[in-house]
């Protein structure tokens, strides 16, 4: 049984892949304009040091800081040049800002097609020994906050 439809396979293989090619292309333009708002939010607004406003759900739920507590705060203050004070609300804060700055030139590098852009930020990424070794530092640091409370 023939079917003689208009089809063309190889026509509809092209336009499958020219949609899920834009796909990392979107994906990595929203990436860019959330990370954007966060550092232009970041530039703006400078929390109080001893905001009631608790951000973080497990410290609301909890009442125990998560080893990420302090972080918006700590991304205002690096955004502003107080990293001492930065480092103080996490002392992680610096590390993460770099990840975060690498991540957004990252998605433009995607997002515009900058290959060399690309390249060059492939050879920042971290072996899996050490994040598992990051981890390991986060994890006995959180440990460290919840018995020290601080």
């Amino acid at each position: 049984m023939d079917f003689a439809l208009d089809y063309n396979r190889e026509e509809a293989i092209a336009k499958a892949l020219a949609v899920a090619s834009s796909y990392p292309k979107r994906q990595a333009l929203l990436v860019l304009i959330g990370l954007s708002i966060v550092f232009i939010i970041s530039a703006v607004w400078l929390p109080p040091d001893n905001s009631r406003w608790v951000l973080c759900p497990f410290r609301f739920l909890t009442g125990l800081p998560c080893p990420g507590c302090g972080m918006t705060r700590a991304f205002c203050h690096i955004a502003h040049g107080h990293f001492v004070t930065a480092l103080r609300f996490n002392p992680f804060s610096v590390f993460v800002f770099l990840a975060v700055i690498i991540f957004w030139l990252k998605a433009a590098a995607v997002a515009f097609d900058l290959e060399a852009l690309r390249v060059a930020l492939a050879r920042l990424r971290p072996s899996a020994r050490l994040s598992r070794f990051a981890l390991l530092i986060v994890l006995m640091w959180w440990a460290a906050r919840l018995v020290g409370d601080f």
